[in-house]
């Protein structure tokens, strides 16, 4: 089963978390980043990476910077 690094950031975009993941691929290493996301709280995004490799950078839009 492959491991993946999760680095959850703050509004400035730092690390203040780091989790290590174990999933059976891509999609569900992500699933798994977003719940911890949706549990934990307190952070504005995440890095996900695979063995040196960058699987997803989520960092979701807040409302008062999306464009009108």
């Amino acid at each position: 089963m492959p491991k993946y690094q999760c680095c959850f950031l703050d509004e400035k975009q730092k690390t203040v978390r780091t989790e290590v993941l174990r999933a059976g691929d891509d999609l569900d290493a992500r699933r798994e980043a977003t719940t911890l996301m949706t549990k934990v709280g307190g952070f504005s995004g995440y890095d996900l990476w695979a063995e040196g490799r960058k699987v997803e950078v989520y960092r979701p839009v807040k409302e008062s910077e999306s464009p009108r």
